[in-house]
């Protein structure tokens, strides 16, 4: 499926954090929208883009951004994305992406109707400079050519296949967090903290850059050549393991799942 250039007008329903992301991702993208609406809601962020790209329009209401575009992303919170649809109206040939991460396409479709052109997305906030993979599920052709020349693309089998990979998200306060406990231990060992911050980041980063040509034998084969016999990492590796360390995560991660199943 394609879209002619008079078509690549899109529109956000909430201008938050990852809604900046998006916007400012596609339009660095070489297949750039023509325009773009934004919603008011959040009259800061919504000016700050309008100042920082001619294309973006802050629209006077939710109504006139869907009114005026032709693909509409979907980008509030799951507490109030239901009373927010229900006052607006959508035509069939609408294109709807779905940011919110709880909301399934069978109650989407209710909210949204007659539009039944439907994607779920999950931009991290690295995608504003075309890092990092977008998970999605799609019922339609249409989403790879909106995220065309931006950041690679995972697409998931189904609605459940995209609930336990959109369920990682749950682990970047996590990640943060690690990187900070790691840099406070060698703080206290007399460390400069801009010194040790720097290296755990370009440390896990460069990791992270070997993560992405994991082979067949996955990820497990690079955690047991890492750990040389009587080295450095088998010590730390066997002693998480011995407490079974990695099990808060399992079960926290099947915690996260089931708020997102459940909704």
């Amino acid at each position: 499926m394609y879209l002619e250039k008079e078509e690549r007008i899109y529109g956000f329903i909430g201008t938050g954090h990852i809604t900046v992301a998006v916007v400012h991702g596609l339009l660095k993208s070489s297949y750039r929208p023509n325009q773009i609406f934004v919603s008011p809601r959040n009259a800061e962020k919504a000016a700050s883009l309008a100042q920082s790209f001619s294309e973006v329009t802050v629209a006077e209401s939710n109504q006139e951004v869907v009114d005026k575009s032709k693909v509409v992303f979907i980008c509030v919170r799951p507490q109030i994305v239901e009373e927010v649809l229900s006052d607006l109206k959508f035509e069939e040939d609408h294109i709807i992406i779905s940011l919110v991460p709880t909301t399934k396409m069978e109650h989407l479709s209710k909210m949204v109707f007659p539009a039944n052109k439907m994607s779920r997305c999950v931009p991290l906030p690295p995608f504003a400079e075309h890092i990092g993979s977008v998970l999605y599920y799609s019922n339609h052709d249409y989403f790879e050519e909106v995220f065309k020349g931006t950041s690679a693309l995972t697409k998931a089998e189904d609605e459940d296949q995209l609930h336990v990979l959109w369920t990682y998200t749950a682990l970047i306060s996590a990640f943060y967090e690690l990187l900070n406990q790691t840099s406070q231990w060698a703080i206290k060992k007399g460390v400069p903290q801009a010194v040790t911050e720097k290296y755990a980041a370009s440390m896990y980063h460069s990791l992270s850059s070997l993560a992405l040509e994991v082979g067949e034998e996955g990820f497990s084969a690079m955690a047991e050549e890492a750990a040389t016999p009587g080295g450095l990492n088998e010590h730390v590796l066997n002693r998480i393991m011995a407490v079974n360390g990695f099990d808060v995560y399992h079960e926290a991660l099947d915690e996260v799942l089931k708020r997102v199943e459940k909704a």
